[in-house]
């Protein structure tokens, strides 16, 4: 839930750059680092570091609410569901 939460936005942006609306699901982390647990309440400050057709990279930074930070996500790829890749390894996974 806390990484769909901090995705969101991201993906609402990345949209935006395409003629039809894109439907995104992270597919690869390239490096995670947790720093303490979150709190019940975090702020996120996301970066998108390469867009292409049917893919994009993003950087996530989480914070708690008194500005530690409490993870970092760097080299996290979602691709499109239209993407022919991805659409033909989820084709039985989706109902």
């Amino acid at each position: 839930a806390l990484l769909d939460a901090c995705l969101q936005p991201l993906m609402e942006v990345v949209s935006d750059s395409f003629e039809d609306p894109e439907l995104f699901v992270p597919i690869s982390v390239e490096q995670l680092a947790l720093y303490a647990p979150p709190d019940e309440r975090v702020w996120c400050h996301g970066t998108v570091t390469a867009l292409s057709a049917g893919m994009f990279r993003s950087d996530l930074r989480i914070f708690n609410r008194d500005g530690s930070h409490c993870a970092r996500i760097t080299g996290l790829v979602s691709r499109s569901l239209r993407s022919p890749d991805l659409a033909g390894e989820m084709a039985g996974s989706l109902y």
